[in-house]
């Protein structure tokens, strides 16, 4: 991915402290990923641009993520909004298991026709121990 004022572009963060971009290689391709660091002291995430949706459709979310040891949680999650970008509900799409380096499928239909626009959310709970490693995010229909 690219980086773009020090960050990856396209996405946003809550905590520049625990979400940051590392050019070190240590995601899944390239030399440039998300990096979520370990023991942040309150929960973070990681948000993708709006990208517009039909409500008719099914999509995938796939993503590589390489997930250390520890306590806590690191998951997927979709902000869904409607044709004013006001939040109307959202979808919890699980979380990933730690200690293992791999490829999330995720599939996603928009929850009613009310949902014009989503975002991709990527989350990690409070005082979790673990480092997470997020690239290679593609999102379309299925």
């Amino acid at each position: 991915g690219s980086i773009s004022s020090g960050f990856a572009q396209y996405w946003t963060r809550d905590d520049s402290t625990y979400v940051v971009s590392d050019s070190g290689s240590n995601g899944c391709s390239g030399p440039n990923s998300v990096k979520f660091m370990p023991n942040n002291t309150n929960e973070v995430h990681l948000f993708a641009e709006e990208l517009t949706v039909d409500s008719s459709k099914t999509y995938t979310w796939n993503t590589c993520v390489k997930a250390g040891t520890g306590s806590g949680e690191f998951g997927f999650y979709i902000d869904e909004l409607d044709a004013d970008g006001n939040w109307t509900s959202g979808q919890w799409l699980g979380a990933v298991d730690l200690g293992k380096d791999a490829v999330y499928s995720l599939a996603y239909k928009p929850t009613s026709s009310k949902v014009k626009s989503i975002g991709l959310q990527y989350y990690k709970d409070k005082n979790s121990t673990f480092t997470v490693y997020v690239d290679e995010v593609y999102f379309d229909v299925k």
